[in-house]
């Protein structure tokens, strides 16, 4: 018998156990603060959270106050000179709790 299976009777019943695990840390990558991005050009950022937290967290990106509408561990950022100055964010949020990461955006202007 294996430690996932109860005998009662003549009846064997398998289970498998998933524990709750909270997120405990959130990173950026890269982790630049501020984050340096030529205007028009784009970056790839990736939110990080530990590896074991469950169930798999639900990433929201933002720029300053806004959602951007991505919910993958990494955005591609596309530079615009109105995000200049602006905190770029991540939020991992899994079992109500949530955590998140943050830098400053600096857009460098392209000049004709």
């Amino acid at each position: 018998m294996n430690k996932n299976e109860i005998i009662l009777g003549n009846i064997l019943i398998f289970f498998h156990i998933k524990c709750l695990v909270l997120i405990r840390n959130v990173s950026l990558s890269p982790n630049d603060n501020p984050l340096t991005i030529t205007e028009g050009k784009t970056k790839n950022v990736t939110c990080s959270v530990n590896a074991d937290a469950h169930p798999s967290p639900i990433i929201r990106w933002y720029i300053g106050d806004t959602e951007i509408g991505v919910t993958k561990e990494t955005l591609e950022l596309t530079a615009d000179e109105i995000h200049d100055g602006k905190k770029l964010h991540c939020q991992a949020t899994n079992n109500d709790n949530s955590l998140s990461r943050s830098t400053f955006l600096n857009i460098l202007c392209k000049f004709p």
